[in-house]
């Protein structure tokens, strides 16, 4: 996979190759401007406009390009791949409050239903050491 800017024949990402076994994880480490968040958001179809991919990825027998159709690679989100990044926070939208962006995708993949995801999240935030699940359910990130 590679990656670059628009017509530009300077690569921002050269020649990443990765293999990654069913059931396994896969953890890109590396200095700041290495490439690695272009990298993975290359492969999940998540680049911002203007950028490119090259290049092709397996997930499974699936065939993964540039003329993967985006709802196809929207579909394998969060269920069969997936992004963490150095800034995790950064990757919530702004204008969606908490709560709902943390159960948006487990509902819209059925995983769960709406309440028993509703449930679990909060569940979850008090886990992780919030004090006032509901209060941070309601906020904007």
């Amino acid at each position: 996979m590679s990656v670059r800017r628009g017509r530009e024949t300077r690569l921002l990402v050269e020649r990443v190759d990765l293999s990654v076994e069913r059931g396994q994880v896969c953890g890109i480490v590396g200095e700041t401007g290495a490439g690695k968040t272009l990298t993975a958001r290359a492969l999940l179809g998540l680049l911002a406009p203007g950028l490119r991919a090259e290049g092709t990825a397996w997930l499974g027998d699936r065939e993964i390009d540039a003329s993967t159709p985006a709802k196809q690679r929207r579909e394998l989100l969060g269920r069969d791949m997936g992004i963490v990044t150095q800034n995790p926070a950064g990757m919530l939208d702004p204008v969606m409050k908490v709560g709902r962006q943390l159960v948006e995708g487990v509902v819209r993949r059925r995983l769960l239903s709406d309440a028993e995801a509703v449930a679990r999240a909060r569940e979850m935030l008090s886990f992780v050491g919030f004090k006032d699940s509901d209060g941070v359910w309601e906020l904007y990130p």
